[in-house]
């Protein structure tokens, strides 16, 4: 994404932020809940990380969802954040539900597993 498409992400952002509550959703995979031993959060605290994620965490997106006939259409979108001295990976995607009713998903919250590059982070 070009430096001037920067707008995308905050439009992300307010669409994201506006359908999380109430039906937000953080998928229930094994990694995403071993995460939260592993960084020692709730899942409290891991709904406050990501509520405060900026334009300058993203990395990567919008790209189309891979596994459509299991988790649906719709785009995703790629963030990370330092917690502690730790890096961790937090994807993101909005998709309708069988109700026709926007809701925010969060698919993947752990430890990343390669060093992220922010294009748009200042001083990282």
């Amino acid at each position: 994404m070009a430096a001037s498409e920067q707008w995308k992400i905050t439009l992300f952002f307010k669409k994201f932020f506006d359908h999380w509550e109430p039906r937000y959703d953080v998928v229930p995979r094994k990694s995403n809940v071993e995460a939260l031993i592993d960084l020692g959060l709730t899942p409290n605290q891991r709904k406050k990380v990501i509520l405060a994620l900026k334009a300058g965490d993203y990395f990567s997106g919008p790209t189309q969802e891979r596994d459509q006939a299991h988790f649906g259409e719709g785009e995703i979108w790629e963030f990370g954040v330092d917690s502690n001295g730790v890096s961790i990976y937090i994807k993101l995607k909005i998709q309708e539900s069988k109700d026709r009713v926007l809701m925010a998903k969060c698919l993947s919250f752990h430890r990343a597993k390669w060093i992220i590059n922010y294009p748009y982070k200042e001083n990282h």
